[in-house]
């Protein structure tokens, strides 16, 4: 388990793709890893401890910037979403002890990993 591994700091990020997940096609292969690491900054300036990667149907409520790496990628960021069918997300590792608790929470037929971030930023 992330949370109690002790070579993981507090900080880091776990990234979890799920086996349906696929890459963006603005998304170059060769530029994957740096967008996700100058993502993982911007959300920790948005005080952002989960990150989606990917997610159908998002509903998000900040504001929409173009994220933009030193060789020049771009891709659209923006904080404060939520959403259904989860494909990707990454969680830093002080938060990921919370899920399991999160998901005991909910009523068993509800029991995603979706409803688990949804409840966890209302709570």
């Amino acid at each position: 388990e992330v949370a109690k591994d002790d070579r993981i700091k507090n900080n880091q990020w776990v990234i979890v793709l799920e086996d349906d997940v696929a890459l963006h096609p603005k998304v170059q292969p060769k530029h994957f890893g740096e967008i996700i690491t100058d993502g993982f900054a911007k959300a920790g300036r948005a005080m952002s401890p989960f990150v989606y990667l990917g997610l159908c149907g998002p509903v998000c409520f900040g504001t929409e910037t173009l994220l933009m790496t030193s060789s020049g990628a771009t891709i659209p960021f923006q904080s404060h979403c939520g959403g259904s069918c989860t494909h990707a997300y990454a969680v830093q590792k002080f938060i990921a002890g919370y899920l399991p608790a999160f998901m005991e929470m909910m009523d068993p037929r509800a029991r995603t990993i979706d409803a688990a971030f949804s409840l966890m930023t209302t709570s």
